[in-house]
């Protein structure tokens, strides 16, 4: 039965249990590069979500960063643990952050040729009402 039943790749086998018990997971807030849930259940047990498994997505359980494991080829699954909790997906791609960064340089030789320019033509404007005087 697949509503009870998921397939994870055993690369990820050490970020899943077996199911304990049955809890309740609810979708507190939703953007697109971030989900709030919040969990209650009496056992750890392992969760599966309806989204999208990709390497980017960070799990974090009560603020800690806990592993993403990959469930039924495509889903997520992370391995809760017993208690009321607040579960995390936050989208942070590295590609991101280095594009960000080649951006803030390319922005920062930008501005220093510009003040590079503007410096040379004062000189030469200066130097211009001197020839002329």
């Amino acid at each position: 039965d697949p509503r009870f039943t998921a397939v994870v790749d055993k690369r990820f086998s050490n970020a899943v249990s077996e199911p304990q018990s049955v809890g309740t997971i609810s979708l507190e807030s939703y953007a697109p590069n971030k989900l709030v849930y919040k969990s209650s259940n009496a056992g750890a047990g392992t969760a599966v979500f309806s989204e999208i498994y990709y390497p980017s997505w960070r799990a974090y359980i009560d603020g800690e960063q806990v592993e993403i494991a990959r469930a039924n080829y495509v889903l997520r699954a992370l391995n809760v643990p017993a208690g009321n909790h607040t579960i995390a997906f936050v989208f942070d791609p590295i590609s991101l952050h280095r594009t960000e960064t080649i951006a803030n340089i390319a922005n920062i030789i930008l501005l220093l040729g510009l003040i590079l320019s503007g410096a040379i033509g004062v000189k030469r404007l200066q130097k211009m009402k001197k020839t002329m005087k």
